[in-house]
């Protein structure tokens, strides 16, 4: 026999389906997996102390380096438009990370290597230097950033598209949302970064490009949604 409790659970559920499916870039397995992670942020959020949570937290959930999260969570959303397909963004990484190890030796090549790539992608307005930094194709990040892995700290930006300026002003809405946010918050994020296991996946959360706004990515739908739950 079904309770009371079960059939509006069950009725919240369809209803965030319902909501997801009107977000076109949100597929069918992607908003399934992310309603778990909404499900068990909500769940755990009114059962455990929240007196006590949040320094533990805090440490499970690596904000400092979001948008580098291990070897195989790494986000580039804010660099490129993540509505296009996974294989499309894989071989474009691709390409510019050999073309890159090819041509430069050092950061008077860089001008060179931007060019070339211009040429090469008349059609992409993404930035150059946003390619794979690793050989196995698990991470995604910037080729001029000072955590590069061969930049040794320093900051080439300013080669890039948007300038070094702009590029340290940036702050993910993701990041921001986490910071001011509660105990919900910090759950959901701690549960999508675990179903959220590669680059594509990852970066994917945070884009602006996704939901065709300048601030704000998945992850902000998904805690708007959470009111469902």
């Amino acid at each position: 026999m079904v309770g009371r409790g079960d059939r509006s659970g069950d009725r919240n559920t369809i209803r965030l389906l319902a909501e997801l499916k009107k977000a076109s870039v949100i597929g069918p397995q992607e908003a399934r997996i992310h309603l778990d992670c909404m499900s068990n942020a909500k769940q755990e959020c009114s059962i455990i102390d929240r007196s006590c949570v949040m320094e533990g937290l805090i440490t499970v959930v690596n904000v400092s380096f979001m948008c580098q999260l291990d070897g195989q969570r790494s986000c580039a959303g804010c660099c490129d438009n993540f509505q296009q397909d996974r294989e499309v963004l894989r071989r474009k990484y691709s390409r510019r990370r050999a073309a890159f190890d090819a041509m430069v030796r050092g950061r008077g090549d860089l001008p060179l290597y931007r060019e070339h790539m211009a040429r090469q992608e008349l059609a992409d307005v993404s930035c150059r230097f946003l390619a794979f930094l690793d050989d196995n194709q698990q991470s995604v990040g910037c080729l001029l950033h000072p955590k590069g892995p061969t930049n040794k700290g320093v900051d080439l930006r300013r080669y890039g598209k948007h300038g070094e300026p702009r590029c340290q002003a940036y702050i993910c809405a993701g990041l921001r949302t986490v910071r001011k946010g509660g105990l919900y918050e910090w759950l959901l994020l701690h549960y999508l970064q675990k179903a959220s296991n590669d680059w594509y996946a990852y970066s994917r959360l945070f884009s602006p490009s996704v939901t065709y706004k300048y601030y704000g990515g998945l992850f902000e739908i998904y805690i708007k949604l959470g009111k469902y739950l």
